[in-house]
């Protein structure tokens, strides 16, 4: 028993080490955990996730919004509602072009190299050797694109194609 304590000894008899230190085993390094370990999490969440945890949704919005003239033209090229392209923008990157996900998904649209080759060689004028995943006007594109043929092969129904968008092709359905 002794709880913590018990653990980790309480201080009288602690080894000595060079120059007649004591090592103190009184929780300290326990208690530390209970506040190292919170602070860790926080910093991995922050990376996890593009936009970190410091953007407010006002701050999302209008960073997405910013994109709206390119996203319309992606939009209508591929038959896709701009405010759908927009919305999964604001959720797959918070509006950032620059973001990458852990599992290497990036830009705007949070493209995955595969996936997004596929549809750009169905598209006029793009190489699948040749792309910038992180420039908007073509990632945007390639998103929509993608997006389009989910809205199709679930019949327009925009919550099965998001849903579909996001856990990428070959995967299976949950």
């Amino acid at each position: 028993g002794g709880g913590l304590v018990g653990l980790v000894g309480a201080g009288e008899g602690c080894p000595q080490v060079s120059g007649g230190r004591r090592v103190r085993r009184d929780g300290l390094p326990a208690m530390l955990l209970f506040v190292a370990v919170p602070f860790a999490a926080l910093f991995l969440a922050m990376g996890a996730h593009p936009a970190g945890l410091i953007d407010t949704e006002d701050e999302i919005r209008a960073r997405t919004e910013t994109w709206r003239p390119l996203a319309a033209r992606a939009a209508a090229e591929s038959g896709v509602p701009v405010d759908l392209l927009l919305a999964l923008v604001s959720t797959e990157s918070s509006g950032r072009p620059g973001a990458t996900s852990a599992a290497g998904a990036m830009g705007l649209t949070q493209l995955m190299p595969p996936t997004a080759k596929g549809a750009a060689a169905r598209l006029p004028g793009l190489d699948p050797d040749d792309l910038d995943f992180y420039d908007p006007a073509l990632n945007l594109r390639l998103g929509a694109a993608i997006l389009g043929d989910e809205l199709r092969t679930f019949g327009e129904d925009a919550a099965l194609a998001l849903a579909a968008y996001h856990r990428g092709p070959g995967e299976p359905a949950a």
